[in-house]
């Protein structure tokens, strides 16, 4: 029974947070990832952190999923 409360939990704050972003933000975003790879330039990122970790992780998806130019430091 523990778990499950702790997956409600999870979900619902997974949800809200979901539901509080912004499209036009979201849009905004990514119109300016298709506008660099278009110009073939390259997006930068930078963590500190596990911020690092999540940056490096963005930097490869956007490289080899996506086919986008992208370092990170």
């Amino acid at each position: 029974m523990i778990a499950f409360n702790f997956f409600n939990k999870y979900f619902e704050t997974i949800n809200q947070k979901l539901n509080s972003i912004e499209p036009m933000l979201l849009e905004q975003a990514a119109s300016m990832v298709r506008d660099v790879h278009q110009a073939n330039r390259k997006i930068i990122l930078v963590g500190n952190g596990g911020s690092a970790a999540m940056a490096s992780h963005v930097a490869v998806d956007f490289t080899k999923a996506a086919g986008i130019r992208a370092i990170n430091f």
